[in-house]
């Protein structure tokens, strides 16, 4: 630990913009953590409402596995995987597509065309997010819901915002907090300079004082 003064100061300071700068992270990354979920969501929900229609007149002619085979080849991310969800929770997938570990499940009282989206850890170790469409009402015949998969990519894409972001943040709070840090240091250090001198100068004065004052006014020596 420093014994100088102006160098505690500015540790504090330091520490100070340290915290106020792990604070700001921390909230960057939930809202923009939060952002990117949503975005994925969003994209996944407008591609199942495409695919919906088209499966739905497929699947009057073809199997579910056919139908998917053909909803897949329609797909130009290769990172997304397409699945039928059965009424008995079961899920169909194309041949090789990884499956969630835990079951996916629609509310029984959703309804055609209403869209449910979530995330799942998948048998290959990876989180998943999903937008489930209702492609049936409950007790109907047939794939209950089609389900769109993607790797979940919120948390790695928040990291790599915050890498861009927090360095500028970092150098706000240095432009900022240096001058006042500094201002700081001179307002306490500056009258603790003055003390010694002043001390110095106080007995000289007393001690002229008494010697001037040592014969009585008006006496002559």
């Amino acid at each position: 630990m420093p014994r100088s003064l102006p160098w505690r100061i500015g540790l504090a300071f330091a520490a100070l913009a340290l915290s106020v700068l792990a604070a700001v992270g921390l909230t960057l990354f939930v809202v923009l953590r939060s952002l990117h979920a949503d975005t994925t969501f969003a994209r996944l929900a407008d591609l199942s409402g495409t695919l919906v229609a088209e499966a739905r007149n497929a699947g009057v002619s073809l199997s579910p596995g056919q139908v998917l085979t053909n909803l897949r080849g329609q797909i130009t991310d290769t990172d997304v995987a397409v699945y039928f969800l059965l009424a008995n929770g079961r899920l169909v997938s194309v041949q090789g597509a990884p499956l969630p570990r835990d079951a996916i499940t629609m509310p029984a009282s959703a309804i055609k065309d209403e869209t449910e989206h979530g995330s799942v850890r998948f048998s290959d170790g990876t989180q998943y997010a999903y937008a489930a469409t209702v492609l049936r009402n409950a007790g109907t015949v047939g794939p209950r819901a089609l389900i769109v998969a993607t790797p979940d990519r919120s948390g790695g894409d928040t990291l790599r915002d915050l890498a861009r972001a927090l360095p500028a943040v970092l150098i706000i709070l240095l432009l900022i907090g240096t001058p006042i840090a500094w201002l700081l240091s001179r307002s306490i250090t500056n009258p603790l300079r003055r003390l010694p001198r002043r001390s110095a100068s106080d007995p000289l004065r007393s001690k002229a004082r008494r010697r001037s004052g040592s014969s009585p006014p008006g006496s002559t020596p």
